[in-house]
């Protein structure tokens, strides 16, 4: 079965999905950047309870955001196809 023309349309709206997935990945990155601060300024604090309770939540934050940024860079790679 021989592939059938791709409308323009459906070219341009290619194109900005391709766009808006990585504009989503340097966002994502730029966060991620931010956040590894935070954490290299916690490593400096002490080891008290409340240190340990926002190094918990960064971390937990930190999980997420490499989860979303996983997932954006999967859709960006099925999408390059």
């Amino acid at each position: 079965m021989p592939n059938k023309p791709v409308p323009p349309a459906a070219v341009g709206v290619s194109k900005q999905i391709q766009t808006l997935l990585l504009e989503g990945i340097d966002q994502l990155c730029t966060t991620r950047c931010a956040i590894d601060l935070v954490w290299d300024a916690m490593d400096s604090m002490g080891s008290d309870r409340q240190a340990n309770a926002i190094h918990y939540g960064v971390s937990q934050i930190r999980k997420e955001l490499i989860t979303a940024l996983e997932t954006i860079e999967a859709a960006h790679r099925l999408h390059s196809r």
